[in-house]
């Protein structure tokens, strides 16, 4: 996953029997702090909760990402009112 700041990736294995991303069997992480991407700190202790924080995000999906929709539906905002 990438933001404005950083780059976040994490190589897990995959369950063949299920057809499925194995999130426990995490083999490693990757935090970039710049678009260089010369140094990896994802296992520097100072980056321990930035790490956790992108790993739950990720974990979660990019359906999670998208802002939460409004009370008004697409159909309501799009409809013309009737002129009498």
């Amino acid at each position: 996953m990438q933001t404005a700041k950083h780059r976040y990736t994490e190589w897990i294995g995959f369950d063949i029997t299920n057809m499925r991303a194995n999130w426990s069997d995490v083999h490693a992480r990757e935090l970039y702090l710049d678009s260089l991407e010369d140094e990896n700190v994802a296992q520097k202790p100072e980056y321990k909760d930035l790490v956790e924080k992108f790993s739950k995000q990720l974990r979660q999906g990019w359906r999670t990402a998208f802002p939460k929709a409004s009370s008004l539906s697409y159909f309501s905002l799009t409809r013309k009112k009737k002129v009498t």
